[in-house]
């Protein structure tokens, strides 16, 4: 081969050699051994969790199926126990059925407790809802009422954002941030509830200890 010709043929052959190189530590990456989060054994693939989605977190977010249980609830007569503990094992079942996360004791008790304590603080809930609507102008100004859940209870609208507002009040003044931060209601909203009166505050801690008790610890692992 003539010498110019093998000075034109360098460029070519370098870039063959950094694509395949390249490949073989995207490829090295991607095959190490891991710790599966789901089965916690030590391989380089886990049979049971190789199809699980790879953009899917680990942990599923609570909000979304809490949510969906509150709306049930709040189809409940005030006091139903019953209904309230059949929503409890729906929701838990629902939970346990996700095939790629396994529910530990630690989340199983904290669905329980806020589940139940909304179920006990319901109408301590919704005085502080009813409160917060009633003491910011601006919600009636923009026709804001339904986003905190005012109006009619049997609108699926209405139902699913009282369940929100409801759900969002109780970790904001009941857990206080302890368990997890409100990150499913707009700035608006939940900057709205996260002032509510003190009074409103302290009358629905008052009405979940019944439901949950003191030990804050039982949540962590």
């Amino acid at each position: 081969v003539p010498r110019d010709q093998m000075r034109n043929l360098r460029l070519p052959v370098l870039l063959c050699v950094v694509v395949v190189l390249t490949s073989a530590v995207r490829l090295q990456r991607f095959t190490r051994q891991v710790t599966c989060a789901h089965c916690n054994t030590r391989m380089r693939t886990c049979a049971p969790c190789a199809n699980a989605d790879p953009f899917r977190p680990t942990a599923p977010p609570l909000a979304p199926i809490l949510i969906n249980s509150v709306q049930d609830m709040l189809t409940l007569e005030d006091g139903d126990t019953d209904g309230a503990e059949m929503v409890l094992r729906r929701t838990l079942a629902a939970r346990s059925a996700d095939p790629d996360y396994n529910v530990t004791a630690a989340e199983s008790r904290l669905i329980a407790d806020r589940l139940l304590a909304i179920a006990a603080a319901r109408s301590a809930l919704g005085d502080l809802l009813d409160e917060v609507v009633k003491t910011n102008s601006w919600i009636a100004q923009f026709g804001a009422e339904q986003t905190f859940g005012q109006g009619d209870g049997s609108n699926p609208y209405v139902r699913m954002c009282r369940a929100e507002c409801m759900l969002a009040a109780y970790m904001l003044h009941v857990e206080r941030g302890e368990f997890g931060e409100v990150d499913f209601l707009e700035e608006e909203r939940l900057e709205t509830i996260r002032d509510a009166s003190a009074p409103a505050r302290d009358r629905c801690i008052v009405a979940t200890r019944t439901a949950t008790g003191a030990d804050e610890a039982k949540y962590k692992q």
